[in-house]
């Protein structure tokens, strides 16, 4: 089996247009074909934390989410996820920005 790469799909934000992007990555969410990508929703709140969730959805940030940071180190690649101390890391191989406003 051939791997699926994985897609970041990054939404939300602290825009007025929060609730837009969130509608707008659910449709992605619909439509990405599973098949042959692995998605990877990274939602932003409307204070600007970024969080890794399982889907988006109108109430995402429910408190389960896991933080997620972009990996400043060259050697590892895509996202940081947890809090410091215990964080991991997350390949990802491309980022579907779904961000209005």
């Amino acid at each position: 089996m051939t791997r699926r790469p994985k897609v970041a799909i990054l939404f939300g934000g602290c825009s007025e247009e929060h609730h837009v992007s969130v509608k707008s990555a659910m449709e992605v969410a619909a439509s990405i074909d599973t098949q042959k990508y692995a998605p990877i929703y990274i939602g932003i709140t409307r204070s600007g934390v970024w969080k890794m969730c399982e889907r988006p959805h109108p109430a995402w940030d429910d408190g389960t989410g896991r933080r997620a940071v972009i990996s400043p180190d060259r050697e590892t690649h895509g996202l940081l996820l947890g809090e410091p101390g215990e964080s991991r890391a997350v390949s990802i191989d491309a980022v579907f920005p779904v961000l209005h406003g």
